[in-house]
C-alpha cells in the first residue's frame, strides 16, 4: 500500500475510535429538550458515545421551574431515560449504562447482610494460669465471627495451641433486646495467652452520594447470590423496559469498597478450596503465627480473589451478554488477581487520575488494564480520562488534555472515555453543574468550540491503535503472591501494592530504556505456549520475563518457566530468588519440588553471572534497583525501540497487524524535541504520519548499520507520529530539515487594542498584555479580541513565509488576518503562518482569545447560592440535603483556597512577525 493510502486510512478512521464521555445526571433532574440539546453538542463535537451515571441531586424539586428529581426507576426516570436512548440512536451515539447510581454497586434493595463485611480484631493478653471472664458489652457493634485463645511464644502465636472458644461467649440483654456479649469463666493454662475476638462490623459501606431513591448499602462483591439479586433488581428492569441490545455495555466503576475484608461464606469456601479449616488459624490474618502466617494470608486472599472473580465479575459479563450487551469494567481497587479481573470484562478500563499530562508508566490505573487486555486478547482497552487532571477545577486546557491523551495511548490504551460531561440546565450560572473531580469537557466550558479538533485527533489515534495486536518482548511478573502473603487482612488495593513492591523507579527505568512490557500473572505464564526462545501469549512472543524481588512462586509457574527456559527462554530474577511455594497445603506437598526447580532454574548463584539452563539462561541480580534491572536487560536483549534523545518525555507503543508494524511515538512535553529513534528489527520501508496535522512527515536522517535502523525525527511540542513499517512501502528517504534563512524579525508587541464586549471594555494597549492584569478585567471569563493595525510593503513579504509568533497564549487563540481565518492556536508552538493573507499597505491582525473559568470563580461577586429556608415544600424537604452537596461538590471553595494567583488570560509577552525565505 502506498504512503498516500496509509494517510487516507488515518484521515478516515473507524467510528469505534471516537472518544466517549461519562455523562452525569444529577438526581435525574433532567429535561427532555436539554437531553436532546446536550447529545447534539456531543455528537457535533465528535464524540461517539455516552456512559450514563446518575448521581446525587443538586436542586430541590421545584414545579415552577420544571425541576423534578425523578426517583430511580420511577416512571418519570424511565421516561427521560427512554428519551436519551432514542436520541442517541437517532444521532448514532452508543449508550453505556452504569448499573445503579454512583458507586460502588448497591442501593436500597441491598439488606445489611448482603453488604461488604469488615472483619475487626479485638485482642487481649492473659497471663495464666487463671480463670478468666469478661463482660464485653458496648465494646463493639457487630456479629462475632470467632473467639479464640492461643498461647504466645514471645511475639508469635503457637498455632498448635489455638482453641476456638466462641461457644464460651453469650449474649447480654436489656430486657428482651440483645445488647452485647460476655465471656463465661474460662480456664486459662500457664503461660501468656492471646484472646482474639473477630467481629464482623455492624456498620457497613453505603453507596456514595447516590440519586434519589438509591441510598442504601453497597453490595458484597464476593457472593453469587448477592450479584444475582442485584442484577435482578437493577439490570433486569432496564432490559425488560427497553429491550435487549439497547445498551452497548453495562459499566462497573472502580472497586472502592472501604475496609471490605470478609464475606459470610468464607469459612465454607475456604475449606472447600484450600483443604483445611481457616478457623484453626484465623488470628494469623492479623497477628503473627510464626512460619505458617504468610501461607495462611496467601490462602485467605487467594480465596477472596476467586470468590470475587467467580461470583461478581464473570457473572456480570455473562449476564451482560445474555442482554445483548458488553461489559466494561474498572478493576483498580480490587484485592484479587487483577489481570483476571480486568480480563473478566469485554472492555477492560483503566483510569488517569491526577496530573497525567507527562510521560509515565501508570501501573496503578493504566498499564495493568492494558496488560490484561493484551495478554487475554481484548481488542479495545478503554480509559476513564482526565479525572482531576488539575486540582482545583477550571485549570484544564486542551493542550493539557492532548498531552494526557498521548500518555494514555503510550500505556497501551486505545479508547478514551472523557471524565466528563455534566448535565447542566440552561439556567445554571457560569460553568454550570461542574462535577467536582472532572475536567469539565462539555458545552459549558469556555473552549468547547475548539474541542472537536482534539476529539478528532483522539479518534484518529484510537482507531489506528485498535488495529492488530500489541507487541512486547518483556514480561514483568506480578508479585501478587508476595503481596497476598505479606499483607494482614485488609481492603487490599492490589494495583497500588504492585507498584510499591516493584517500585516506580524500576518501572519507569525499564520503559525509558526502550523496553515496552506487559504485566504477567501466574495464569498466563502457566497456559502460555513455548516456541523455542519465545513464551507465546495471545500470539505475542516474549523473550524475557523479569521476576521482581519475589519470595513466593507457585509450583505451576515455576514448572512453566523451567520448560520455557530449557527451550531457550530467559528469566531474570531481580533482588532475590523465589524460595517458597505459597499456600499452607501446597507448602507441605510441593516445597521440595520447587526447591529442585529453582536450583535448576537459577543454579543457586547470586553473583550476577548468567546461568545456562538447556538452551536458555537465567540471571539473579542481587542488588535490586532501576539501574541493575536495565543493565541486566541490556545484556540479553536490545530494546525494540530505543529513544536515544529525551526518553524522559518521548515514548512509544508498538502494534502489529498482518505484515505491518505500527509504532505510535509521542513527545509528552511542552518543548520541541529532536530525537533519534533506534529500531531493532525494522528496515527502511516505512511511512511516517502526523495524526494531528494529518500529513506525511520525513526524517532528518536515516541510518542502517545492519543491526538496527536509526531515524532522526523532529517532534514539535506535544507532537506525535505513527511510523508504519511494511515491506510493500518504498524505502524511507531522509529529508534535510527545512532550512530557510530568517530575513527579518519584526516586533509587533506594541500598540494593540483590546475589546471585551461583555464588559464594554475598549482599551488601547501601549504593549500587549493579558487582561487579568487590567483593572476591571481581572475576573472576566470568556473572550477578548486583540487587534493591531500595521502597514506592510509587499516587498517585505513577497516570496517569503511570514509567521506570527506569540509568546503567551492563555488559553486558545483564534487568529484572523484582514478578516480571513488563519488558524486556531490551542497548543504549543504558538505559531501560525499568515503569508497568504497579507496585503500591500494596511493590515489588520485580530486574535480572539478564550480563557478559562478559573478567574471568574475567584470573583468576590461570584454567586454560589444556597437555599435559605430550612424546610421546603417539595422533596427533599430538608434544605440541608441540597446545601451540603452543593457546598462540598459543586461550589468553588477548592478553587479559592488552593490557588494563590489569578491565571493569565489573553495574549502577552513578545509578539513578532518572522520573515523567512520561502523554500520550494
Amino acid at each position: 500500500m502506498a504512503a498516500k493510502n496509509y494517510l487516507q486510512c488515518l484521515r478516515e478512521p473507524s467510528d469505534a475510535g471516537k472518544p466517549y464521555t461519562r455523562w452525569w445526571w444529577y438526581g435525574a433532574a433532567v429535561d427532555k429538550d436539554e437531553i436532546r440539546r446536550e447529545l447534539r453538542y456531543m455528537q457535533q463535537a465528535g464524540l461517539g458515545g455516552v456512559e450514563l451515571q446518575v448521581m446525587y441531586p443538586l436542586q430541590a424539586d421545584d414545579p415552577d421551574r420544571g425541576v423534578t428529581n425523578h426517583p430511580f426507576f420511577s416512571p418519570g426516570f424511565f421516561d427521560v431515560l427512554q428519551c436519551a436512548l432514542e436520541e442517541c440512536e437517532q444521532l448514532g451515539l452508543a449508550f453505556d449504562m452504569t448499573l445503579g447510581s454512583s458507586w460502588p454497586y448497591g442501593g436500597p434493595m441491598i439488606p445489611s447482610h448482603m453488604a461488604p463485611e469488615i472483619l475487626l480484631p479485638y485482642q487481649w493478653d492473659i497471663q495464666g494460669p487463671t480463670t478468666y471472664s469478661q463482660d464485653f458489652t458496648g465494646l463493639w457493634a457487630g456479629d462475632v465471627v470467632q473467639a479464640s485463645l492461643v498461647r504466645m511464644n514471645g511475639a508469635e502465636m503457637e498455632a498448635e495451641t489455638l482453641r476456638d472458644i466462641t461457644h464460651h461467649l453469650e449474649e447480654t440483654w436489656i430486657y428482651s433486646w440483645p445488647y452485647g456479649h460476655r465471656l463465661r469463666e474460662l480456664a486459662v493454662p500457664e503461660g501468656i495467652w492471646k484472646l482474639t475476638i473477630m467481629v464482623s462490623a455492624q456498620y457497613r459501606q453505603r453507596v456514595g452520594a447516590p440519586a434519589r431513591g438509591m441510598d442504601g448499602h453497597a453490595m458484597d462483591h464476593c457472593r453469587r447470590d448477592v450479584t444475582d439479586f442485584y442484577l435482578e433488581n437493577t439490570g433486569a428492569p432496564l432490559v425488560q423496559r427497553f429491550g435487549k441490545g439497547r445498551f452497548r455495555s453495562f459499566f462497573c466503576d472502580s472497586i472502592e469498597l472501604g475496609g471490605n475484608n470478609w464475606t459470610a461464606p468464607m469459612f465454607e469456601e475456604f475449606q472447600k478450596r484450600r483443604g483445611y479449616d481457616l478457623k484453626d488459624y484465623l488470628p494469623a490474618l492479623w497477628s503473627s503465627m510464626g512460619a505458617v502466617t504468610p501461607h495462611i494470608r496467601y490462602d485467605y486472599y487467594r480465596t477472596m480473589s476467586e470468590l470475587t472473580i467467580e461470583n461478581f465479575f464473570l457473572p456480570l459479563t455473562e449476564w451482560s451478554h445474555k442482554q445483548g450487551s458488553l461489559s466494561r469494567i474498572q478493576a483498580h481497587g480490587t484485592w484479587a488477581d487483577i489481570l483476571k479481573v480486568y480480563a473478566a470484562a469485554d472492555i477492560p478500563e483503566g483510569e488517569t487520575f491526577g496530573e497525567g499530562d507527562s510521560l509515565m508508566i501508570n501501573t496503578v490505573h493504566r498499564r495493568l488494564a492494558s496488560s490484561a487486555g493484551n495478554v487475554y486478547g481484548r481488542r479495545v482497552i478503554s480509559n476513564e480520562s482526565f479525572t482531576w487532571l488539575r486540582m482545583p477545577r477550571f485549570l484544564v486546557t486542551l493542550e493539557m488534555m492532548k498531552l494526557a491523551a498521548d500518555a494514555i495511548f503510550l500505556d497501551g490504551i486505545n479508547h478514551i472515555v472523557n471524565h466528563g460531561y455534566a448535565y447542566s440546565p440552561p439556567d445554571a450560572d457560569g460553568p454550570g453543574h461542574a462535577f467536582y473531580a472532572s475536567s469539565l469537557i462539555s458545552h459549558t466550558n469556555t473552549w468547547w468550540e475548539y474541542y472537536p479538533e482534539l476529539a478528532a485527533y483522539m479518534h484518529r489515534v484510537s482507531a489506528y491503535l485498535q488495529k492488530g495486536c500489541n507487541v512486547a518482548e518483556v514480561g514483568l511478573y506480578i508479585p501478587q503472591n508476595d503481596i497476598w502473603s505479606e499483607t494482614p487482612m485488609a481492603e487490599l488495593h492490589m494495583s497500588m501494592k504492585i507498584e510499591q513492591h516493584i517500585t516506580a523507579d524500576v518501572i519507569q527505568a525499564i520503559g525509558r530504556a526502550g523496553y515496552w512490557f506487559n504485566y504477567l500473572n501466574d495464569d498466563v505464564i502457566q497456559t502460555a505456549t513455548v516456541n523455542g526462545d519465545n513464551l507465546v501469549i495471545m500470539e505475542n512472543p516474549y523473550k524475557v520475563v523479569l521476576i521482581p524481588n519475589c519470595r513466593y512462586l507457585p509450583l505451576g509457574t515455576a514448572e512453566a518457566l523451567l520448560r520455557w527456559v530449557t527451550a531457550g527462554g530467559t528469566v531474570i530474577s531481580l533482588g532475590s530468588i523465589p524460595q517458597h511455594v505459597p499456600g499452607l497445603v501446597e507448602r507441605d506437598e510441593q516445597q521440595a519440588t520447587l526447591n529442585d526447580i529453582v536450583a535448576q532454574l537459577f543454579g543457586g548463584d547470586t553473583s550476577g553471572a548468567w546461568h545456562c539452563v538447556g538452551s536458555g539462561r537465567s540471571l539473579v541480580v542481587a542488588d535490586y534497583g532501576a539501574d541493575a534491572a536495565v543493565l541486566a536487560l541490556q545484556e540479553v536483549l536490545a530494546p525494540d525501540l530505543q529513544i536515544l534523545d529525551a526518553p524522559e518525555t518521548v515514548g512509544y507503543v508498538h502494534r502489529r497487524t498482518g505484515d505491518e508494524d505500527v509504532y505510535f511515538v509521542a513527545n509528552v512535553s511542552r518543548e520541541p524535541v529532536r530525537t533519534r529513534l533506534r529500531f531493532k528489527n525494522q528496515q527502511e520501508h516505512c511511512v511516517i504520519l502526523d495524526p494531528l496535522h494529518q500529513t506525511e512527515i520525513f526524517p532528518e536522517a536515516v541510518a542502517n548499520d545492519g543491526q538496527s535502523l536509526t531515524l532522526t525525527v523532529n517532534l514539535e511540542a506535544g507532537g506525535s507520529c505513527f511510523l508504519i513499517f511494511a515491506s510493500a512501502l518504498p524505502p524511507l528517504q531522509a529529508v534535510s530539515p527545512r532550512v530557510a534563512e530568517v530575513q527579518d524579525i519584526m516586533d509587533i508587541s506594541e500598540n494593540w487594542a483590546l475589546d471585551i464586549e461583555r464588559l464594554g471594555v475598549h482599551k488601547a494597549l501601549d504593549h500587549v498584555q493579558t487582561w487579568e492584569s487590567i483593572p476591571g478585567c481581572a475576573y472576566h471569563c470568556g473572550r477578548g479580541v486583540y487587534r493591531k493595525q500595521m502597514n506592510l510593503d509587499s516587498k517585505q513579504f513577497a516570496a517569503k513565509d511570514v509567521l506570527l509568533e506569540l509568546e503567551v497564549v492563555a488559553e486558545v487563540a483564534d487568529v484572523r488576518v484582514n478578516g480571513q481565518n488563519v488558524g486556531v492556536i490551542w497548543k504549543r508552538p504558538y505559531v501560525v503562518e499568515i503569508s497568504d493573507h497579507l496585503v500591500d499597505g494596511q493590515n489588520i491582525i485580530e486574535v480572539k482569545v478564550t480563557n478559562l473559568w478559573f478567574n471568574a470563580i475567584q470573583d468576590p461577586k461570584h454567586r454560589e447560592p444556597l437555599i435559605e429556608e430550612t424546610i421546603l415544600p417539595q422533596w427533599p424537604y430538608f434544605s440541608e440535603v441540597i446545601n451540603q452537596i452543593r457546598s462540598h461538590r459543586l461550589h468553588g471553595w477548592r478553587e479559592r483556597t488552593m490557588a494563590a494567583e489569578l491565571q493569565p488570560s489573553g495574549i502577552g509577552g513578545r509578539i513578532q512577525l518572522v520573515f523567512r525565505d520561502r523554500v520550494q
